[in-house]
């Protein structure tokens, strides 16, 4: 979709193993993953060798201060409420190729 290779994982257990694998730009995580929470797995994966420029978007429904400051602290770089709009990828997966073609 959007011309990019993407991927899911359907638990916390198969998206490490994929992020060691697929080594992605961008990761859009649900914090309510079944086994390990969604704010666990992003701080794993970010002590992942190969993903220290990947950026983490936390998904969740809940938009609460204090579960958007959590979020922050597990290591995501943003914090996005459910449902995501294509509008708001797409600006987000434009903004990284302009990084990358800088």
């Amino acid at each position: 979709m959007l011309g990019h290779d993407g991927k899911v994982a359907n638990d916390s257990v198969e998206a490490l193993a994929l992020a060691r694998s697929f080594r992605p730009d961008v990761v859009l995580m649900d914090l309510n993953l079944a086994g390990t929470n969604g704010h666990e797995a992003c701080r794993q994966m970010r002590q992942m060798p190969g993903l220290e420029h990947c950026i983490f978007i936390a998904q969740t429904g809940w938009d609460h201060p204090a579960q958007i400051e959590r979020s922050r602290e597990a290591g995501f770089h943003d914090h996005w409420v459910k449902p995501i709009s294509i509008e708001r990828l797409e600006k987000l997966f434009n903004t990284l190729s302009g990084k990358k073609a800088a």
